[in-house]
């Protein structure tokens, strides 16, 4: 019964937190009508559309919206306002940018125009710190983090180049079972460029692990199975400020071995994986992060290089990773489309690895 009672209890409490984030569908309406005239550069007739979304859901992402469209038509003192209030709703990982965004309009409403101080001096309306300053919530890196697979080196045998009768090399495909880890530098083509949520906080530059288990399946045919977990990490441009773009996944796929004479192979392989995109607040390590499911297509092409029977350095000039669109929101309400992820994305990466293999070889 005491066991049962906290299983009761355990989902009442789930059903009551997705219910406090649930989003009212008029007021999302309203943004996404003011988003569409944002973009199209009609930001008079946005700030109605953002104004309309507050006042039936207050918002910090509807705030922070109505205050980019502010600016854009010089009207500070409305924009300044506009991101108090979001900084006022719990913005959660939106905290630094609205705090950024509070900064850059106090100072430009110090300074009058041909610089100097403002008539009257002092602060001008709305100056100071903003309120509830400090580490915004929300930091903590997603849970799946990790390294994406490349496929393993297979055991036994195969054909030399040109065909003909199968040698039997020292070592390299007699092994089945592989496994390996790889490190690179990774580049971000178009993964979340954001409209609204401006003031891309994330280095289109970052570092890309994985880790891989393989098994040859036809081994004289160099053709084989793997599992993977990979993670493409872009860090956020200031040290103190701004949100990492983390783009952890997990998946499977197939890869097939072109022997290049007795030491090296060439290496192709495709896989599908689950990924679990998003954001995470460069200043905080023990809050959490607004992340969105989705999945993703992985390619490789790699250069195998034996230094003994059973262990080989990867080279990897091509990984390739394309995001389909999120199917989610994050868990502080963000949708795919205020972070940018409501279309397909793609990384690239050079990576250099490791990988061993185990097991007895093949008769």
């Amino acid at each position: 019964m005491r066991m049962e009672r906290l299983l009761v209890i355990a989902c009442v409490s789930v059903v009551a937190a997705s219910a406090a984030q649930a989003q009212n569908p008029q007021a999302e309406e309203a943004n996404n009508r003011g988003r569409t005239l944002y973009t199209a550069g009609k930001y008079a007739e946005a700030i109605p559309e953002f104004e309309a979304a507050i006042a039936l859901d207050k918002q910090a992402k509807y705030y922070f919206n109505l205050c980019a469209a502010h600016e854009k038509l010089g009207n500070l003192q409305p924009a300044l306002d506009a991101c108090v209030g979001a900084r006022n709703n719990n913005p959660g990982t939106l905290a630094t940018r609205v705090d950024q965004k509070i900064a850059a309009l106090q100072a430009a409403l110090q300074t009058p125009p041909g610089g100097g101080t403002p008539p009257g001096g002092g602060t001008p309306p709305g100056g100071g710190t903003p309120p509830g300053g400090g580490t915004p919530p929300g930091g903590g890196y997603p849970p799946g983090g990790g390294y994406p697979p490349g496929g393993g080196y297979p055991p036994g045998g195969g054909y030399p180049p040109g065909g003909g009768v199968p040698y039997e090399p020292q070592g390299p495909r007699r092994y089945r079972l592989s496994g390996g880890v790889d490190l690179g530098i990774a580049h971000n083509n178009n993964l979340s460029e954001d409209v609204l949520i401006e003031g891309e906080t994330h280095s289109r530059v970052g570092i890309h692990i994985k880790g891989h288990i393989d098994y040859l399946i036809a081994p004289r045919a160099g053709l084989g199975v793997t599992g993977y977990v990979n993670a493409t990490v872009f860090p956020a441009k200031s040290r103190f400020s701004g949100n990492d773009l983390q783009t952890p996944t997990l998946g499977a796929g197939v890869f097939k071995d072109f022997r290049v004479g007795k030491k090296m192979a060439l290496s192709a392989m495709g896989g599908v994986a689950f990924a679990f995109i998003g954001f995470d607040d460069a200043n905080s390590s023990t809050d959490g992060s607004d992340s969105f499911f989705s999945f993703a297509v992985h390619l490789e092409a790699s250069l195998k290089i034996d230094l003994a029977p059973r262990h080989a350095i990867v080279i990897t000039p091509v990984s390739l990773d394309i995001f389909m669109p999120a199917l989610t929101d994050s868990d502080s309400g963000i949708t795919p489309e205020d972070a940018g992820f409501d279309k397909t994305g793609s990384t690239y990466a050079f990576t250099v690895g490791y990988l061993g293999r185990f097991g007895a070889s093949s008769p």
